[in-house]
């Protein structure tokens, strides 16, 4: 999924969300719906033939859609900014943040501020408080998967030299020394011998030529 989708529907998510909240017949029900929503969450990763341990949205998808409308239900129900399950919404924001752009964390993440104060704050100060560690999380889980990205392009990097190096081993012990062998022993008898090993010679330097072209665009 293109990240502007993703941001229309993760506003479309919040927005029914908070359209759900303030009415009361269909309040009642929220926490029904939410466990619908966690049932449609895991059936889109059975779908997704996801491995039983990748509790995670993946990456892009509509299961972060669907798990963001079914915590921000969950959370309002039971008392939004002074709910105990409040701190849900730091694993929803480790959650976007690791399975979508940067630009979508982070308008989803301001949409998030404003749907619970939306809700109503009955103490402005104590609940702005709780709410400003949404960006705070937000500012730190964005550094982890910066250096997450990092160390992964570190590993990747490392696994390359790995596999060049024993390219180059084996072209040392597969092709250069059998062929220096080859010379060695085509020289004992050098004028009978002067085509064949001026031709093991072109065959070294070909492959000596390529090895420094790729070595050079590396």
């Amino acid at each position: 999924m293109k990240a502007y989708w993703q941001i229309i529907f993760l506003t479309a998510s919040i927005a029914l969300a908070y359209w759900w909240l303030h009415t009361p017949a269909l309040a009642f029900y929220s926490l029904q719906v939410f466990s619908l929503s966690i049932l449609a969450y895991f059936a889109l990763k059975f779908l997704n033939k996801a491995k039983i341990y990748h509790l995670a949205p993946a990456t892009h998808s509509l299961e972060m859609v669907v798990i963001t409308f079914a915590f921000l239900l969950l959370i309002g129900a039971t008392g939004s900014i002074h709910s105990p399950l409040f701190p849900l919404v730091y694993l929803l924001i480790f959650f976007l943040v690791f399975s979508s752009s940067v630009i979508t964390s982070i308008v989803t993440s301001s949409l998030i501020v404003l749907f619970f104060f939306g809700l109503g704050a009955e103490n402005l100060i104590q609940d702005l408080a709780a709410l400003l560690v949404i960006p705070l999380m937000l500012f730190l889980f964005l550094l982890s998967k910066r250096q997450h990205e990092e160390a992964f392009i570190e590993k990747q990097q490392v696994i390359q030299d790995e596999a060049q190096i024993i390219e180059d081993q084996g072209l040392l012990s597969n092709f250069l020394l059998p062929k220096l062998t080859q010379v060695k022993n085509l020289s004992q008898f050098p004028e009978q011998n002067k085509e064949a090993i001026l031709g093991q010679i072109m065959l070294i330097e070909i492959e000596l030529q390529r090895f420094l072209k790729n070595f050079k665009n590396k």
